[in-house]
């Protein structure tokens, strides 16, 4: 469900214990639902093959009589034999690349973390390297004045 009130259809791109994240455009942007707005937010949509399957069902149970026997002929309709339709072959791509473009921004914003911790990483080397660098000169300046206490020590 929308901020607006409107209901639109979406793919699930990722499934957690607290959450379900969908997609909410062709670029593969999601929203995160999270668990206690599960029934207000959420609805499952039936395939044009789940629709005529529980359609079938209800007719065959319309038709069973009250002694039990079945009374149940094949129903040849369309909706007895669903075929795949083009909007449903539509959607199917429509999600795939939604799926796609879902997969390319998750390596994106992968990358991106890589990249910023990777530049941490070398601003924290380069600062160890400019603190040994100064431990190596403080080092040898206690060791030259050490050097010169030794020789005012000799020298007296």
């Amino acid at each position: 469900k929308r901020s607006n009130g409107d209901w639109t259809y979406s793919t699930i791109l990722d499934v957690r214990r607290d959450n379900i994240t969908f997609t909410v455009d062709d670029f593969g942007n999601g929203k995160t639902i999270t668990k206690h707005r599960w029934l207000s937010s959420i609805r499952l949509v039936k395939s044009a093959e789940e629709d005529a399957e529980s359609k079938v069902a209800e007719e065959y149970s319309m038709s069973t009589n009250s002694s039990g026997s079945d009374d149940y002929t094949e129903d040849t309709s369309p909706l007895a034999s669903p075929v795949a339709s083009p909007s449903a072959a539509d959607r199917k791509a429509v999600d795939r690349k939604a799926r796609l473009k879902a997969k390319l921004q998750k390596k994106k914003m992968d990358l991106k973390a890589k990249k910023k911790d990777m530049k941490r990483q070398a601003q924290q080397a380069k600062a160890a390297a400019a603190e040994a660098k100064r431990n190596a000169r403080e080092l040898k300046e206690a060791q030259e004045l050490e050097l010169k206490l030794r020789l005012m020590d000799l020298e007296e």
